[in-house]
């Protein structure tokens, strides 16, 4: 009777610690993808950073140039373009900060011969109410701009009914979406973004952060993942030698 006690005891102590183990490696085996994951957004932050380190001390490239790059080359490319600004259609980029205040960025379709793509001009502030669209100023319909080339970035839109809201000629968007922007304004446009050069005077601020996250602070969170992985895997080397020696 007590050898069934103990050998039921045995092995609610073994399923335990199977559980356990289990467990504990599945855990590890995430947090060591987390740290290859920042790992490899660290080298991808890394080569960015040298490909604009490089870039700003090239000479503005026209838009046949730059259309004959590679599309991973071309973020930072300097351009120097005669462009003709879209005289209504103005797209407002929603939730944009500038020195801690809440506004839109302002968007406008310009073309050069047949080819189209957005411009991005500056900073706009945001009224309280969001019935209410900031002030857009007067823009020249055709006019020699430089800029920095960005690729559109693509943020996830749960809500497709606030993707773009239209207001007149004026578009409220919350992200880059230049498939979706294309198709509602029926203009194709190029797969790039033209960040008007921070010294052009339109009237409004603007301040470029290329890299929201130094490639450092990846590596940090790399080795932050790697070495909680370590301390979980000794922990369970430790658990399990210890039960070995507590069977008899």
């Amino acid at each position: 009777m007590m050898l069934d006690i103990q050998n039921k005891r045995q092995q609610s102590s073994r399923w335990r610690l199977l559980s356990f183990m289990v467990f504990t490696v599945i855990v590890i085996a995430g947090l060591v993808k987390l740290g290859l994951w920042q790992s490899e957004r660290g080298a991808h932050k890394e080569a960015l950073e040298r490909q604009l380190l490089t870039h700003q001390h090239q000479s503005p490239l026209s838009l046949t140039d730059i259309k004959k790059m590679p599309y991973d080359k071309i973020t930072g490319l300097p351009m120097s373009e005669l462009v003709n600004l879209h005289p209504r259609v103005r797209l407002l980029l929603d939730n944009q900060r500038f020195n801690g205040v809440i506004g839109y960025q302002l968007l406008v379709p310009a073309t050069v011969a047949s080819e189209s793509f957005l411009i991005n001009i500056g900073w706009l502030p945001a009224d309280l109410s969001r019935d209410v669209l900031p002030e857009i100023p007067p823009l020249p319909k055709r006019i020699n701009v430089t800029g920095w080339v960005k690729p559109a970035s693509q943020l996830v839109v749960l809500d497709q009914a606030y993707l773009m809201e239209q207001f007149g000629s004026v578009y409220r968007i919350q992200t880059e979406d230049l498939a979706a922007i294309s198709d509602q304004l029926d203009i194709e446009l190029l797969p790039w973004v033209l960040l008007l050069d921070e010294q052009q005077d339109w009237g409004l601020p603007r301040q470029w952060n290329w890299v929201t996250m130094s490639a450092e602070k990846h590596y940090g969170y790399a080795i932050q993942w790697f070495a909680m992985a370590l301390a979980l895997t000794v922990a369970l080397v430790v658990v399990v030698m210890r039960s070995r020696r507590r069977e008899p």
